[in-house]
This record gives structure tokens, C-alpha cells and sequence, in this order.
């Protein structure tokens, strides 16, 4: 079972503040659109063009009409004809669906594909978003079948294959771009090559041309409504190309120059208007491109580019002048001509996001529907409605009179009225029952707040504030619009907002740890992470940085930790001067395989130099700068060698571990292992050989091990990266232990890196590898610790990986 954060909410403050005066609104007047047909609706811009929708004066009701069970899905809604369509995977097969869009009722579903099985962070299911023309549904499942179906009956009226007909090649995650309708053609970005996209017929599924040359991942065409007549533009790995619709030949061609998988990866331009288009190109920044044409042709410039926008799956929206969106997990509006951020709000939590009205239309990621006017005078909401408990990764979709939304499990439409009231979620942040929430319960009614703080935090003078060995109370005093968390409690690209005690700069949040546990975690003030001003116990974390990203993006971070009164501090982590000491040295070798130089430091234990005959086992680590600096290792091993520990020769690789397997292990073992034996004085066995690492340098020892486990007997992991990517030909060579025996430390944390919304949990990969190996007949040493990620928490249990490969055994 994967763990879903509490959905965020709204403070009660803002209700009075927000009650506007009623006014007669009556649904039926509004002027309506007849579909959303299409990814992101007309024009695939997200805007409706329907107006008095929502009451203006008066207040928004959101009411459910309908809801139904449905299956996994990164799949949107389109509505035409009364009818919904969507996709979604009932378990043992990719299927589309239509329902009436009146009740809800199911008219029919046919099955795709096989389910396409979530992997590497992501969810089952189909991810493309089907187009509806006339009579047809075009849909596209994630392996490359595309079908055109009746959109009465279902029946299958064409079929082709991208990869088999086309010779697009599948992206890692499956085909997520989604056919749009663009100038009467059917545009599918295929990545085929010199092909970046195609044109088809929608009603025969007939290939009309192919165009362009670039790699493409999940990005989708939109239409460009440029002076001098409409053109297609895809964005690509590399480039955006405006393309004639009519015939497929490039009209012009930019070098966007980013990266990221929230970035080029699955980029889907925005029109502006006055020939501009909005790009999110980059994990870390978004540019505005201008397109001019001239007796020359035609040419891009770079209008200007920033950070305001950055970091986010969610596409933005256009309207008056502003552009909307999400970076990272802010609702941010930018003005569209100089890229001036208007205004920012962590409220209402991140989602997705469209414009019906002259309002957003959000659906966040914890299953609410929020309802905010799109203006550049601030966050206004309106009304909001929580809909689902589990994740929803779906933009919502509009016809004309009521918004249909999904999840992962669930389908909804919801009706709009008009309130006596505001209709808002709450935002509180429960304090556990305790001193400190009955502290919060006297600080709301005291007339000298102030006063109160003062006499409470001179009692509790750091921060957090423990109580009853679980209950935890980060808090931040202090000038301040607004701040969150974020830590190894939360998760990688997520934050909690920390609740403000009305009439005070006072702010918190409240959770509960295992007695023992130990995390690590940032203060988020005005949107810039800071360690806690009151706690003096930092460090710096290589595995998050900026927006909780995972550090291979950001870099590392100072943090702050905490640890509950029942966690143990690690005395092989401090340095002893009685304590013999043992020696480094570094050595070099030019890799044949690699043909390049290799380094490795080697220590040698105190003694080695004093015995010409004397031979020791070996512990080779991956990872090895980073566990000598970060994870003062050296320092365990004159501290455990002698005492729990066999004297020991240990190798620290520098040269990384890049994820495939082959040649890596290799050079570990065809050539380093080799040129150590020559070197040094080791017992040239395999039980006297261990392989060590943590991360994906974990996932490196296992496959040396497993690899060959002829040369090395031992193998030591923490934490390993186990994503498919990187796993999957691990899993497939796994022998049982009466084939292979290996000696065997696994360990893994409660709080390791994860992402509550991507499907990806190191914590769930280590307990199910290390089902895996039992299953197999492995004997593990180590298990499960409530313990945070990085180096701040592996080397903890550096004695316990130590012990594990090479006991000193007493007389």
C-alpha cells in the first residue's frame, strides 16, 4: 500500500473574508460550447469559451452529479455527443470507455491492450487522452495500438499499430502523446525517424504525411495561430518546429536547449497570441519564443526566460494576458509580455489545471476540485469540493455546463449552482492532542498573542518540540508570508504547508515518528528552503535539493534533523584517538575496458605495514568518495576494526555507477579485483571478498555479486535504487541460495526517498527485495530502519554492515 499525504485545504480565516453577496444565477443561461473532444479542449489550449457559467456577482456550489468506479489511468476525459470517454485499466486490460454524460451509466468499453503495467514511478494504465470526431474515438494505448472506434456502439472501424505500421519507437513510459485535431487532420507526434510527427485521417486512420526529425517523448501538438495562417507545432527532445498543416514541410525550427522530464520531455507548448508561444522547456526555467516571418523566412527569438514557472507535469494555461500554471507545487501567474510574476500560492496544492469562465479549474493531485478566478490581482477562490482519497494525475474537462474529473479509481461529473455561501476547504493542520495543542487552543483565544509565544518558547526554546516519544511539532517564528516543510518524513517533490496561528507570525506542523526514528527535513520560508533557525542539529543531503527535487537535479542541500528520544547515537561515527588508526592510500590503473584511468583509494588497517605475511579480506565500495567523505567510513573502521570487526582491507571506487550493469562490473571485476590482489596482501577467495554500496551504488554491489559470484561471496546494500530501469536484469538473474550462495546484508529505511504520487518508494523496493531474497533462500543480515535517506542515515549502520561481512571473531 502506497502512502498518500492528507489532502491539503483552505484556512477558515479566508471564509468571511471571501462570502460575497448572493445574486439570481440560473445554470441553463450560461453560453455554452458543445465538446471537449480533445486533450485540453478546444484548440488543446485548456480554455473553454463558454461564459456565465459561474455566478458573477454571487457565490459557486459544487455539487457531485454523478460518480463511478474506474481503474488506473494517467488518461483524460473528452465529452461530446452526451457522451464521456476516457481510458483506463481494469486490472488485466487497457480499455476505453463511454458513459453517458448525463448519468453516468457505462454504453460501452473495449479492451486496447494487455495493461500496461506502471514502472520506474509510474502508475497502471493508459496515459494518452482520447479525440473525438464526429462518430469516431481515436485511441491510443500506451504499447502503440491505435484504433479508431464508433462512438455509438465501440465497434473497432480502424486499426493501426505506431510501432509495427509507423516504426515509431515506444518512449520508456509508454505512447503518452495524445492524437488532437488540428486544421481537419488527426496529429500524432510518432518519433519515428524523421518523423516526429504524422498526420492521419481520423476516419480511416490513413497516414497522411510525416514530418520533422526528433526524438519525442510525452509531448502532444497543439495548433499556432500565427499572422500569416494556422501552422502545427510539436516540441521534441531537441527542438519546437512549426509544421503547414496542409503538408507536413517544416516551416521554421528552434533549439529549445532544455532537459528534464518535466521539461523537454513532456513539453506541450502554449500559444500567447501575437505570434508567441510559452515553453516549459526546462525542469528549471520556461521562455516565451517569438516567431517572425520576413522576405528571409522565418526566424525565433527568445523573448525572455525565467524561473518563475519551472518544475511542474502541469500545463499551463493562457488567459488575458497571464499565463497559469503550477511550478513546482506553487499556482504561480506570470504576465505573458514580461514574465513579471503577479502572484503565488501554495494553496490549493498541486493538480491540473484549465480555464472555463475566466476561472481555474483545478483538480489537485489529492482528489479536490477548486474553483479560482483567473486574474492577476491575486488568489481568489471561489468554491472548492473534495471528490476522491486517492491520487488524481487528470486534467479536468468542461462541456458547457458541468466539469468532469477522474482519478485513479474514480470518475465524477460535477454540476455548478449557485450558494447562499462560500463553499471552501479547510487547511487546518491538526495539532495532536498534547501540551502544545492545548498551547494552540489558548494562543487562539489570548488577547496578547504575542506575550503567549514568548512565554511558551521560553519554555521550549528548540525546535522541534517532542512529546510522548511520537509526537513531533516543527514551528517557525518569524516574519513570514508563507511556509512549509519538507523532509524525509514528506518525500521527494512534496512540502506541507505549516499552519499560521491567526494574529501571530507563529507557524507549525504536527506529526507523528516511530520512538526510535531519526529524519531530516528543511524549513521552506517564502518559498526558499532554510535549515530550522532553532535547532542546532544540521548536515547537508545529497539526495534532495531546491523544491525537494532529488538531488541529480538540484544538488545537495543543508538540512536539519531530528531524533526521537529513543534513537541510539552511532559512536563508530566519532572520531577516538585511542583508537588504533589505519592508513590511505590512493592508487590508479588504466581500465582497458573503459580506456581511461581509474582511481580508488585503499585503506589498509593499522598492523598491515608491520607483517609481510599477514592476509586480509577485501570490502570493495561503490560509491566510494561519497562514503569516505559523507559517510565517514574511515572513521568506522578505525573505530570497529579490532573491537566487532576483522581487520580488513577496504577499496573506495570512485568511478560512478552509470546503471548498466555490464560494463561497470567488469572492470570491478575483471581489472580492479586483479590489480588489488597484485597490490596488496588479500586472501584471494570470494568469501574473503565483499561488495558494498548504498543507493544505487547498493544496486551495484548486488549486481557484482550476482554477476559473479565465483570472485565475490559477500554483498552489502542500503537503501538500493531498485526502479526497473535499473533493476529489471537483476531480477532476472536471480539464482536461489542453493545455486548461488552469497553472504547477504540488506537494509532499507521508513523514510527513504520516495514520491507518494509517482509510484516510487525505495522503502517498498527494499522490504519487497528482501521478500525476493528470502524467497529465494537467502539468510539476511540488517531489515528495516526509521531512519531518513542519505548519508545522514546510512552511515548509522555502518557497524552493522561491517559485522555482517567480516565478524571479528574472538578467541
Amino acid at each position: 500500500m502506497r502512502y498518500l499525504p492528507s489532502a491539503s485545504r483552505l484556512s477558515r480565516a479566508i471564509l468571511g473574508a471571501l462570502a460575497l453577496l448572493g445574486a439570481s444565477f440560473v445554470p441553463g443561461n450560461a453560453q455554452t460550447e458543445p465538446t471537449w473532444a480533445q486533450f485540453r479542449g478546444p484548440d488543446v489550449r485548456g480554455v473553454s469559451t463558454a461564459s456565465g457559467v459561474f455566478p458573477t456577482p454571487g457565490n459557486v456550489s459544487l455539487e457531485v452529479g454523478w460518480k463511478k468506479t474506474l481503474g488506473s489511468a494517467y488518461s483524460c476525459i473528452s465529452v461530446a455527443n452526451n457522451t464521456v470517454v476516457t481510458f483506463f485499466s481494469d486490472g488485466k486490460s487497457d480499455v476505453a470507455v463511454a458513459l453517458d454524460a448525463k448519468t453516468g451509466a457505462e454504453k460501452w468499453r473495449v479492451v486496447l491492450d494487455k495493461t500496461y503495467e506502471g514502472h520506474d514511478g509510474s502508475h497502471n494504465g493508459p496515459i494518452a487522452t482520447p479525440l473525438i470526431v464526429d462518430s469516431i474515438v481515436v485511441a491510443l494505448a500506451p504499447r502503440g495500438r491505435m484504433v479508431g472506434l464508433d462512438l455509438p456502439t465501440g465497434k473497432v472501424i480502424w486499426d493501426t499499430h505506431l510501432v509495427e505500421d509507423h516504426q515509431a519507437v515506444k518512449p520508456h513510459y509508454g505512447f503518452s502523446t495524445s492524437p488532437v485535431l488540428i486544421a481537419g487532420a488527426m496529429i500524432v507526434q510518432l518519433g519515428a525517424p524523421e518523423a516526429a510527427l504524422a498526420s492521419f485521417n481520423p476516419k480511416t486512420g490513413e497516414l497522411i504525411w510525416k514530418a520533422g526529425d526528433d526524438i519525442v517523448g510525452y509531448e502532444t501538438a497543439i495548433p499556432f495561430d500565427f499572422s500569416d495562417g494556422l501552422q502545427i507545432v510539436a516540441a521534441g527532445m531537441q527542438k519546437v518546429m512549426g509544421v503547414d498543416p496542409k503538408n507536413g514541410s517544416v516551416l521554421w525550427e528552434h533549439t529549445h536547449e532544455g532537459t528534464g522530464g518535466r521539461g523537454a520531455m513532456s513539453m506541450v507548448p502554449l500559444d500567447i497570441g501575437q505570434n508567441r508561444l510559452f515553453l516549459c522547456h526546462d525542469d528549471n526555467s520556461s521562455r516565451v519564443l517569438t516567431v517572425q516571418k520576413s522576405a528571409e523566412g522565418y526566424s525565433s527569438e527568445v523573448a525572455w526566460e525565467n524561473r518563475h514557472i519551472r518544475n511542474t507535469y502541469n500545463i499551463p494555461v493562457y488567459y488575458q494576458g497571464h499565463i497559469y500554471s503550477f511550478s513546482s507545487r506553487v499556482l504561480t501567474c506570470v504576465n505573458a509580455d514580461t514574465g513579471e510574476q503577479m502572484w503565488r500560492s501554495r494553496a490549493p496544492g498541486d493538480g491540473f489545471t484549465i480555464i472555463v469562465d475566466g476561472h481555474l479549474v483545478i483538480v489537485t493531485k489529492e482528489g479536490e476540485l477548486h474553483i479560482i478566478r483567473a486574474t492577476p490581482e491575486g488568489y481568489q477562490p471561489r468554491a472548492s469540493l473534495a471528490l476522491f482519497s486517492d491520487l488524481s494525475w487528470n486534467t479536468p474537462g468542461f462541456d458547457g455546463e458541468s466539469i468532469y474529473v477522474r482519478s485513479l479509481g474514480e470518475i465524477a461529473r460535477v454540476n455548478i449552482s449557485s450558494s447562499e455561501s462560500v463553499t471552501l476547504l479547510d487547511e487546518e493542520n491538526e495539532a495532536i492532542d498534547s501540551d502544545f495543542s492545548r498551547f494552540l487552543n489558548d494562543l487562539a483565544a489570548a488577547s496578547n498573542k504575542e506575550d503567549l509565544v514568548d512565554r511558551f518558547l521560553a519554555k521550549h526554546p528548540e525546535s522541534p518540540i517532542i512529546e510522548d516519544n511520537r509526537s513531533v511539532h516543527f514551528y517557525y517564528r518569524g516574519n513570514a508570508e508563507d511556509v512549509a516543510i519538507g523532509g524525509d518524513m514528506i518525500g521527494a517533490r512534496q512540502e506541507q504547508a505549516m499552519a499560521r496561528v491567526a494574529g501571530t507570525v507563529f507557524f507549525y506542523y504536527s506529526t507523528t515518528l516511530e520512538p526510535d526514528a531519526r529524519v531530516g527535513y528543511v524549513l521552506i520560508k517564502d518559498y526558499e528552503e532554510i535549515t530550522d533557525p532553532r535547532n542546532p542539529r544540521t548536515d547537508t543531503t545529497t539526495v534532495y535539493g531546491k523544491d525537494m527535487e532529488v538531488a541529480g537535479v538540484t544538488g545537495e542541500m543543508p538540512i536539519s534533523w531530528v531524533a526521537m528520544p529513543e534513537w541510539e547515537a552511532p559512536q563508530h561515527l566519532v572520531p577516538s584517538e585511542t583508537h588504533p588508526r589505519g592508513t590511505v592510500t590512493q592508487e590508479k590503473f588504466k581500465s582497458e575496458g573503459s580506456d581511461k584511468e581509474i582511481t580508488v583509494d585503499v585503506y589498509l588497517p593499522h598492523g598491515y605495514e608491520n607483517s609481510e605475511t599477514t592476509r586480509y579480506p577485501v570490502a570493495y565500495v561503490h560509491g566510494g568518495k561519497e562514503a569516505m567523505e559523507r559517510g565517514k567510513m574511515v572513521t568506522s573502521l578505525d573505530r570497529l576494526i579490532g573491537d566487532t570487526v576483522a581487520p580488513l582491507i577496504v577499496v573506495f571506487i570512485h568511478e560512478a555507477f552509470r546503471g548498466v550493469a555490464p560494463p561497470y562490473v567488469g572492470m570491478v571485476v575483471g581489472e580492479l579485483i586483479p590489480f588489488i590482489d597484485k597490490s596488496f596482501r588479500t586472501i584471494q577467495d570470494k568469501n574473503a571478498r565483499a561488495s558494498l554500496g548504498a543507493s544505487f551504488a547498493g544496486t551495484a554491489s548486488f549486481y557484482t555479486g550476482f554477476m559473479h559470484p565465483e570472485v565475490v561471496g559477500r554483498v552489502a546494500g542500503q537503501s538500493c535504487m531498485m526502479l526497473e530501469a535499473y533493476c529489471e536484469p537483476l531480477f532476472e538473474m536471480l539464482p536461489s541460495a542453493s545455486e548461488t550462495p552469497l553472504h547477504i546484508y540488506l537494509d532499507w529505511c521508513t523514510y527513504d526517498v520516495r514520491n507518494p504520487h509517482e509510484a516510487w518508494d525505495m522503502a517498498v523496493s527494499g522490504r519487497e527485495f528482501a521478500a525476493t531474497l528470502k524467497e529465494k533462500g537467502y539468510k539476511l543480515a540488517g531489515g528495516e530502519a526509521h531512519d531518513g535517506t542519505g548519508w545522514s542515515s546510512w552511515r548509522n549502520r555502518t557497524n552493522d554492515v561491517l559485522e555482517a561481512m567480516f565478524p571479528l571473531e574472538k578467541p
